[in-house]
């Protein structure tokens, strides 16, 4: 019923002019009109190569029922192929097929539109509430229910850099869905908010909300909740749930080569390092009433100061609720001398792993000293083994026939066989 297939291609694959730079400055969905129905969403991310375990990977894209794509202002772009972990395109596009049809063949896709130069500011998304689907498997009360994830200030504070401007905001949950909203909450104050009053899935699966530009600060934390009605449990699969709020904004932001990012969970230790983690609430609702359904209230006009734009206060870039002192990170440095083994040996016990994908996903997510770390830096004699280690490569082809006991000279008798 359910299928995730990705469909990737590197620079080298697509053969395309380099000359000034690639900035990706619009994005169209490309949809088989007789498939369209089998196509639940598909995301698009850049990452160093192909491959499952590719990391670090920045999302550029996300479609959904209702979306029909975007053009970015004239200064922004979203950068690919400008640096190593930007050398391959994903997709990877969900289907849901309930009645299990056979023979179909679909073509649908992502058009992007590009201009052969960098723009002054560089784009990017910042993914929220459960991104990484760390609730997988959990199960959802019938009736009304509320699911809150929180990212605190400290994580826009302790990523660097000053402030951003949001473009849109991108609210997806599954058919269960009822209610979504994402809120920035600037020390004790809400500033902005995001919703999406009565979602509908095959309406807008990703609701992009209606408003103008605004502004984040650093401090700026973030509120993202979702409600639902009936559902089953958090997963993968169409009739599953998910609850996650993609924030398109610039100029990027990241960290040790990683996109800017507060997922919930511990998946990612440097980013629990930075106070980007999220704190997970959820209740039981007793009435509609409780969904806190405003039908039509906005940012622009309404009267409630909790809607206000964050843009009509002064700008600084100052943080404006208290962050974690100075943290001294060091990312995993399992072969930190490169790998001088074959990338694309595949490791043993290790799935379809290979030296590339798993070296570079520890280099990119995993803390030095931590147990995941040191359980990685085991295949260093696989991957990295220092050249006294490589074993010679002589007659790697194997010997020749007939020449086997071709005695060598000067080596006191002994054979090709011998050496």
């Amino acid at each position: 019923e359910t299928t995730y297939r990705s469909f990737c291609k590197t620079f080298d694959e697509l053969n395309i002019d380099q000359s000034g730079g690639i900035s990706i400055v619009g994005a169209m969905p490309v949809m088989t009109e007789e498939t369209r129905r089998f196509i639940h969403h598909f995301t698009v991310y850049i990452a160093p190569s192909c491959g499952r375990l590719a990391f670090p990977r920045s999302m550029i894209y996300v479609w959904a029922p209702g979306d029909s794509g975007w053009a970015l202002p004239s200064n922004v772009g979203f950068p690919i192929f400008h640096n190593i972990n930007a050398q391959a395109i994903n997709v990877e596009i969900h289907y849901n097929n309930p009645s299990e049809e056979t023979g179909v063949l679909d073509s649908s896709g992502v058009r992007f539109y590009y201009v052969n130069e960098e723009r002054d500011e560089m784009a990017a998304i910042l993914e929220l509430g459960d991104p990484l689907l760390m609730l997988e498997s959990e199960p959802i009360n019938s009736g009304l229910t509320k699911y809150q994830f929180t990212c605190p200030g400290e994580c826009s504070a302790n990523i660097g850099g000053g402030s951003v401007t949001v473009l849109n905001e991108f609210l997806h949950m599954h058919q269960t869905g009822v209610r979504m909203t994402n809120e920035v909450v600037r020390g004790e104050e809400v500033v902005h908010t995001s919703s999406v009053d009565v979602y509908d899935f095959e309406q807008q699966g990703g609701f992009h909300v209606p408003q103008e530009p605004f502004e984040l600060r650093p401090g700026d934390g973030f509120r993202t909740t979702c409600y639902y009605r009936d559902g089953d449990k958090f997963g993968l699969d169409s009739d599953e749930e998910m609850c996650i709020a993609f924030i398109m904004y610039y100029p990027a932001k990241e960290k040790f080569g990683n996109p800017w990012m507060c997922p919930y969970g511990d998946a990612f230790e440097f980013l629990s390092a930075l106070g980007c983690d999220q704190e997970l609430k959820f209740y039981d609702l007793d009435s509609v009433g409780e969904l806190e359904r405003a039908f039509g209230a906005s940012n622009e006009c309404a009267v409630d100061s909790h809607l206000l734009s964050p843009t009509a206060s002064p700008i600084t870039d100052q943080p404006t609720n208290s962050a974690r002192p100075t943290i001294d990170i060091k990312m995993c440095s399992v072969c930190s001398d490169g790998i001088t083994a074959d990338p694309d040996s595949v490791i043993p016990g290790a799935g379809r792993a290979t030296c590339a994908s798993l070296i570079s996903m520890a280099q990119a997510t995993m803390l030095e000293g931590t147990d995941s770390c040191e359980s990685v830096k085991g295949v260093e004699p696989l991957c990295c083994p220092a050249p006294a280690d490589i074993p010679c490569n002589f007659c790697p082809s194997g010997l020749s026939a007939g020449n086997a006991l071709l005695k060598v000279p000067g080596a006191d008798g002994a054979t090709c066989s011998d050496l």
